[in-house]
């Protein structure tokens, strides 16, 4: 289903559904039988619907379950039933004693994963995250594309705690580790980690800059969303901003009246404001206004570039 348009807007909020895709199990009456999320290819998912559908018990028959008898197996479901609702607390103490149970898949990665999103929303802090990771990478026959994912988390961590310093190791060894490996998805990670570490540990604005236009796709030059994503990337980091203006008001010319119109003249906005115009970030997302007359955002960052703009004299 969508979950995002129609009858599936209620469904995902009644499922507390917190990415996509999400798959849940569940009986007639709606009550869940196991949920788990991701998705790979079919070769992996028939399988994991086949052995969740071999014990047709729900959630809390499940809980009561492992209450009474535990077993590393219902700590496996119960961990991913809360990781998928973004419970994180819960997710780690049971993939942590599903692991202590000895569950024989390693589950250093997993439970990583669950507290870095956590650390994004403060049920963990970047200690926490940072032991995770470390943990993470000292499990002995890690893949480096898992190397590579560890520094790609801590990375957008790092960004949104506003803490630069602490995805400087994780990017290092992501590196180093993947330099010369031949695999299609490293390569593709890699390219993508490259553009931080010429960024926060090369200190290379320049470089970082090339890289970033190395990972879009052909055509992007005649593409309003590609322009936007690159502008919007430049702005995030305070580089290059006077082609992020240009590109930013060239996707305004290109895109099509409505909403994404209004989503890249907001980018334009915020470039003009970092660049010292508040007069032009007003201007501009005054026409986002109009782009998008439904949207209760924009009228607030009107708002905010006018008392900027009001500041300055």
């Amino acid at each position: 289903m969508n979950a995002e348009a129609g009858a599936g807007v209620d469904l995902c909020e009644t499922y507390n559904v917190e990415g996509y895709p999400t798959f849940i199990l569940a009986k007639s009456d709606g009550a869940t039988l196991e949920r788990w999320w991701g998705y790979e290819n079919a070769a992996a998912f028939i399988p994991t619907l086949h052995a969740a559908m071999q014990d047709p018990t729900t959630i809390e028959e499940k809980r009561a379950r492992f209450a009474r008898s535990p077993t590393d197996s219902d700590a496996m479901k119960l961990a991913m039933f809360h990781e998928t609702r973004d419970e994180y607390e819960d997710a780690v103490r049971y993939y942590r004693t599903a692991r202590d149970m000895g569950h024989a898949e390693d589950l250093t990665m997993a439970i990583f994963e669950v507290v870095a999103g956590g650390a994004r929303h403060d049920a963990f802090s970047l200690k926490d995250a940072t032991d995770a990771a470390d943990a993470a990478l000292a499990y002995e026959g890690r893949e480096t594309n898992d190397i590579v994912r560890v520094a790609r988390v801590m990375t957008s961590l790092g960004r949104k705690k506003d803490d630069h310093q602490v995805m400087v190791p994780y990017l290092e060894v992501a590196m180093q580790k993947s330099t010369g490996v031949e695999d299609v998805d490293v390569v593709r990670n890699r390219n993508r980690i490259r553009v931080d570490h010429a960024l926060f540990v090369e200190h290379d604005a320049a470089k970082a800059v090339a890289y970033r236009k190395e990972l879009l796709a052909a055509g992007w030059m005649e593409d309003s969303e590609a322009l936007n994503d690159f502008a919007w990337w430049c702005f995030e980091n305070e580089v290059n901003l006077e082609e992020a203006d240009e590109f930013a008001r060239r996707g305004v010319a290109l895109a099509a009246d409505g909403k994404s119109k209004a989503m890249i003249l907001d980018t334009l906005a915020e470039i003009c404001n970092l660049r010292g115009s508040c007069k032009d970030a007003v201007y501009f997302v005054e026409l986002a206004i109009e782009a998008d007359p439904e949207s209760a955002y924009y009228p607030k960052q009107r708002e905010r570039f006018q008392k900027l703009l009001a500041e300055q004299h």
